[in-house]
């Protein structure tokens, strides 16, 4: 069998970091926590096409769901809100609190392309051209 990611325990202890915290954090420090945490496996410290290590792209990309689900923040540091602490509290489990972010992952797509077909032709060129684009490149 395949080795695979540890995205349900990567998630839960970013957020178990965040919620022991005492003020917002730096991305790194978050990274370096669950790190210690986590002590990834030979697979997940193998370097990917990009150059970065394996566990810590697919932190990035989780960390961008967790924001995107309402459960932290990314604004004057990272920082568990509300909805990331009353998640925690109802999927007590990595499985569990990882499949709700799936699940809401998937909402969110599925809403954004429901509002892309709302658009007309000259809005979702616009569109397309800024997701091409940069975050701050704009």
């Amino acid at each position: 069998m395949a080795e695979q990611m540890r995205y349900p325990l990567i998630v839960w202890e970013m957020m178990q970091v965040l919620r022991e915290a005492d003020e917002p954090l730096a991305s790194g420090q978050v990274v370096d926590a669950v790190r210690e945490r986590l002590r990834p496996t030979a697979y997940e410290l193998e370097r990917v096409k990009s150059g970065g290590v394996r566990w810590e792209v697919g932190f990035g990309f989780r960390s961008g769901e967790v924001t995107t689900a309402g459960w932290m923040t990314k604004q004057g540091g990272w920082a568990l809100i509300e909805g990331g602490i009353d998640a925690l509290e109802s999927f007590p489990a990595p499985e569990e609190l990882f499949a709700e972010l799936q699940r809401r992952s998937h909402e969110v797509d599925q809403r954004r392309k429901r509002a892309m077909q709302a658009l007309d032709d000259v809005q979702q060129f616009i569109t397309q051209a800024l997701s091409i684009v940069e975050a701050g490149q704009w």
